[in-house]
């Protein structure tokens, strides 16, 4: 229940946060309708009555615990989600750390209160996203190389050394990098494919997933070269 599925990448910063306020808000709606219930209408039977109020805590509880800004709960990834528009897909790494402290404090709280149970949950919570924080760190060091590669396919393509490139960009596409940096790899690679005429290697690549790298106007302009070369085939597909 903590998580929602993999990232949708295909929404709005907005339109995910409201994916991820959507389940703690049916909580707590859940939890206003069964204290409603039971002070509106007359209870059967105590058991009922019991029954009610047992589902409005354990609504309510959960509602508010999911608001609280740790990851994996909703609100770490609304934060998550509020703080890739502002960093370019790095919020995850400033939430992680939020998360771990967070986590941390709240567990020292409740082994003042002597509740074993939740500072044994918060424990687990900062361990996670302590381990998460060294899985990003291994990551970010992979995406710094793979920057590496991508400055120098650019620099292989502008010097006409295409060959060049497309192994710098295979390599950066071979790596788990970034959406945007990978982005960038297809395309350099569509690039030099079609600046070497390998229009079979191009038409295979963008008919895959380069084609969505591709900005407004660039799959016009691969057309556009496909008919000035006589290849109609390539250009109608």
């Amino acid at each position: 229940l903590f998580r929602a599925g993999p990232r949708i990448g295909s929404l709005s910063p907005f339109q995910t946060v409201g994916v991820w306020l959507a389940g703690p808000a049916l909580s707590l709606l859940l939890s206003a309708m069964c204290f409603v219930i039971m002070h509106v209408l007359p209870a059967a039977s105590e058991v009922g009555a019991g029954v009610l109020r047992y589902l409005g805590l354990i609504n309510l509880g959960w509602g508010l615990l999911n608001l609280l800004p740790i990851l994996p709960l909703d609100a770490g990834h609304v934060l998550v989600a509020l703080l890739d528009r502002a960093t370019k897909g790095r919020g995850e790494w400033p939430v992680r750390w939020l998360s771990a402290g967070c986590s941390a404090a709240f567990g020292l709280l409740a082994l003042h209160f002597h509740l074993v149970l939740p500072a044994f949950t918060c424990g687990l919570l900062a361990f996670q996203n302590v381990q998460a924080l060294r899985t990003l760190g291994a990551r970010s060091n992979c995406e710094s190389i793979m920057r590496v590669h991508l400055q120098a396919a650019f620099g292989a393509i502008e010097r006409g050394d295409a060959v060049a490139g497309i192994g710098h960009c295979r390599k950066v596409l071979s790596a788990p990098c970034g959406p945007a940096m990978r982005k960038d790899a297809l395309r350099l690679l569509a690039y030099a494919y079609a600046s070497t005429e390998a229009w079979g290697t191009l038409m295979e690549l963008l008919e895959s997933d380069g084609a969505l790298a591709l900005e407004d106007g660039e799959l016009e302009k691969y057309e556009r070269a496909a008919r000035e070369l006589g290849r109609s085939e390539e250009a109608q597909r």
